[in-house]
């Protein structure tokens, strides 16, 4: 709500997001994804998803077709702790059995994902698909996702 000029409290907010969590809609893959994650695979990477979504993730990556590219999900559900708090990344980087300076972490989430990926020490890439965020100015960003391969 800040994001957008709006000035709340933390409970106003809370209420706000509750009512945004009933409204119900549907997920797709925007078209670079599957020609990223193809080539990722291809160069022996590992891939997994670090989500703050409390729903059934795994049966919508099989819904999507996102599924057979991820070796690894990792909820907040699963650590009782969401992004930006280090459990969620630590929990990643155990199941992807790699060093965080060994890793690159893509979200499109400031706080959530650049943020809470640096307090653990793993390399972030801000994804501004719609460059709202010019502001940002201290983490990598790209565009699209194709421009993951020009940073690995």
């Amino acid at each position: 709500l800040r994001g957008a000029g709006v000035d709340v409290d933390l409970e106003t907010a809370g209420r706000v997001w509750d009512m945004v969590q009933d409204i119900p809609y549907d997920l797709t893959v925007f078209d670079d994804v599957f020609p990223v994650v193809d080539m990722l695979k291809l160069r022996g990477l590992t891939l997994g998803m670090l989500t703050n979504v409390g729903w059934n993730i795994d049966k919508m990556c099989q819904e999507l077709g996102l599924a057979p590219y991820l070796d690894f999900i990792v909820t907040s559900q699963d650590v009782g702790r969401g992004k930006p708090h280090p459990p969620i990344f630590l929990a990643a980087l155990e199941r992807a059995g790699v060093e965080s300076t060994d890793t690159l972490m893509v979200g499109d989430s400031y706080i959530s994902d650049v943020q809470g990926a640096r307090g653990v020490g793993i390399q972030p890439l801000l994804l501004d698909r719609e460059g709202v965020l010019p502001e940002i100015n201290d983490c990598p960003k790209i565009g699209d996702l194709m421009e993951i391969l020009e940073h690995i």
